[in-house]
């Protein structure tokens, strides 16, 4: 009883008070307007007629509509993308740069795009993509195939907006994975060395392990 009253008294008490305001508005913002859009999915309503409960027939008209279908699709690629890509690039591209003696000039060359403002970013893709950027220039090298707009294409505007991402958000995990590269323990790898490890032996079974520990 006594630690009760000293916890509802005394300072431990304190930090809630200050993420209480936050917490009431995500319950009473978020949480309920997901609950209450919940509910509505199951019904018929248009915001002025009564509400009617309709089931499930929502969500078969959603799966049945194509383009539902493609969004989704493009989801998953995109999040598949953005999970897998940023993570497996960077970590070739830190591999290849920590045995350069030009490390740091790449270091930096990767980095640059990862500090330009997201805007700048977007206007330097569009202008790259557009009709008069590198599909004009590969229409100039012979490839008139390729002078229509790619932003315009069905999943090949997908992969390019993913490519964009990748381009700009590099820059951090690479320098990440460099420092973790560098910082790792070097006996176990010289003993695999002597073992007779190397290449992307070396990297699978001593080097990823490390690294995921550290």
């Amino acid at each position: 009883m006594d630690k009760k009253k000293s916890f509802l008294s005394g300072k431990n008490f304190l930090p809630y008070l200050y993420v209480l305001p936050a917490a009431i508005m995500v319950v009473g913002f978020f949480i309920t307007s997901a609950i209450f859009t919940l509910l509505l999915s199951f019904t018929e309503w248009n915001g002025l007629s009564e509400v009617k409960f309709i089931g499930l027939a929502n969500y078969v008209k959603l799966f049945q509509d194509e383009y539902f279908i493609q969004s989704l699709l493009n989801t998953l690629i995109w999040v598949f993308s953005a999970l897998i890509i940023p993570v497996i690039i960077p970590l070739a591209f830190a591999i290849m740069i920590i045995s350069s003696r030009w490390g740091s000039v790449f270091k930096n060359l990767f980095y640059l795009p990862n500090a330009i403002s997201p805007t700048i970013g977007a206007l330097i893709m569009t202008s790259l993509l557009s009709n008069y950027g590198l599909p004009k220039l590969l229409e100039i090298m012979g490839l008139s195939e390729t002078s229509t707009y790619w932003l315009g294409i069905p999943y090949v505007n997908t992969f390019v907006m993913i490519g964009a991402s990748v381009w700009q958000g590099i820059g951090t995990n690479l320098v990440l994975l460099i420092v973790g590269l560098s910082n790792l323990p070097s006996e176990p790898i010289e003993a695999a060395r002597l073992d007779g490890a190397k290449g992307l032996q070396l990297y699978r079974y001593v080097v990823l392990p490390l690294l995921k520990q550290h």
